[in-house]
């Protein structure tokens, strides 16, 4: 599966595992998805690109008109917090679209999250103040929040 959300089993924590070949489709179900579920939108994240993640169909600039449009959508939500994400990307394919991604984030860039790259679990960890056993643990058994795939997006109940 390319993208897998997961909960974590005190809810506190989403785990979101990009992998294999992605399409900018399955970001923008995968967005979507998450903006019809406050709790899911609100919780702190991890997002993992393992070495095998690649973007099939992405450029900067459609990057770029995602994030705009992700804005206008996190705008409209009115979100009472800002939520921290952490971004493991193991993949040399995927990391250049990762960088531009969180270039120029801050907490007030109406994206309403205080995103951080990181380098390692324990870094992840530290930054979403929980423990490496906790990410581990969400991204292996987690509840499935929702899957997204080139065959059958399959959003979350």
């Amino acid at each position: 599966m390319p993208i897998v959300e997961r909960q974590s089993a005190r809810q506190h924590l989403n785990a979101v595992q990009m992998s294999g070949a992605i399409a900018l489709s399955e970001i923008r179900a995968h967005n979507d998805d998450r903006l019809r579920d406050r709790a899911t939108l609100t919780a702190d994240a991890v997002y993992h690109l393992p070495r095998n993640a690649h973007f099939t169909d992405l450029t900067i600039e459609a990057l770029d008109a995602h994030r705009a449009r992700l804005r206008r959508q996190l705008e409209a939500a009115k979100l009472p917090l800002i939520r921290r994400t952490a971004w493991l990307c193991e993949s040399r394919a995927a990391l250049p679209f990762v960088q531009h991604f969180l270039s120029q984030r801050g907490p007030d860039d109406g994206l309403f999250a205080a995103a951080r790259l990181t380098h390692s679990l324990s870094e992840a960890a530290d930054w979403l103040m929980t423990s490496v056993a906790d990410i581990e643990a969400t991204l292996a058994t987690g509840r499935i929040l929702a899957r997204f795939d080139h065959a059958a997006p399959a959003p979350s109940a």
